[in-house]
């Protein structure tokens, strides 16, 4: 999916039991290098605005599913450090590479 284009990927994605998704693959344990910041920010906002529930999961629920919810946490500014705010609030081991922080550190805007 490319950045700035969150809506027209829901759309192309089937409607289940009234759900909507984003898929977006990375391999376990790694990074979706290939997603910009902007991409984390467009999708971001869309959630805000347009989504009520959210669900994030991948396979083990930890590794990409606290990447991503730690990312989010980020950048609606729910924390100041999102990856301790994971842990806290969603499981120890989540988020659970290095190169995993340092990816949710890359994509948060500089003032955070």
């Amino acid at each position: 999916m490319h950045e700035g284009n969150v809506e027209q990927g829901l759309q192309r994605l089937p409607d289940i039991r009234g759900l909507r998704a984003i898929v977006v693959e990375w391999p376990d344990f790694g990074v979706p290098s290939f997603l910009t910041r902007r991409y984390w920010e467009v999708l971001a906002e869309y959630l805000r605005e347009k989504v009520g529930c959210l669900y994030v999961g991948c396979d083990g629920g930890l590794g990409r599913t606290g990447t991503t919810l730690a990312i989010l946490a980020g950048l609606w500014r729910l924390t100041d450090s999102p990856v301790a705010f994971v842990w806290e609030r969603y499981d120890l081991r989540a988020v659970e590479t290095r190169e995993q922080e340092a990816y949710v550190a890359s994509v948060m805007p500089q003032d955070c």
